[in-house]
């Protein structure tokens, strides 16, 4: 069986509010997407509990709480059609719950899926004869979800 590799082209970072009267997410909810350049890490492996007692010849361990990582953060170009969809999201985020996604086309065809809070865009290095990049963080505030893309 032949397996083909994920390439970055057509991965992207999305967000939708989140409506209070919403009981279930939706099966293939709606984004607004937001150009990156990078996407970080998404998630880590959880704590590891140690719980040996003196009896034990060998360390034993039990799964703790999983950490997302803090500060999730997202390299993008500076142009003002980005920074006034990052300001818009931020002012979204004031009073609504914010759903972000970052989507893989196929042959992945996923979706990691988490609510969070953004934070405005800061820039990044400024060199001669390079592109002007900002950073774009996005804390998450639940475990970061997956599921697939139909």
């Amino acid at each position: 069986m032949a397996q083909i590799a994920q390439i970055s082209l057509g991965v992207v970072l999305g967000y939708r509010e989140v409506p209070i009267e919403e009981t279930a997410r939706p099966a293939s909810p709606t984004y607004t997407y937001i150009p990156t350049k990078t996407v970080p890490a998404l998630g880590s492996a959880p704590a590891t509990l140690d719980i040996t007692d003196l009896t034990q010849k060998a360390h034993t361990y039990i799964k703790g709480l999983e950490d997302s990582g803090g500060a999730l953060d997202f390299t993008i170009n500076m142009t003002s059609d980005i920074l006034t969809a990052v300001d818009a999201v931020l002012v979204l985020q004031k009073t609504k719950t914010i759903e972000w996604a970052v989507e893989f086309p196929a042959p992945l065809s996923r979706r990691f899926y988490f609510n969070g809070q953004a934070s405005p865009v800061r820039n990044s290095d400024v060199a001669v004869d390079a592109v002007v990049e900002g950073t774009f963080s996005i804390i998450a505030n639940n475990v970061i979800e997956q599921e697939a893309i139909v």
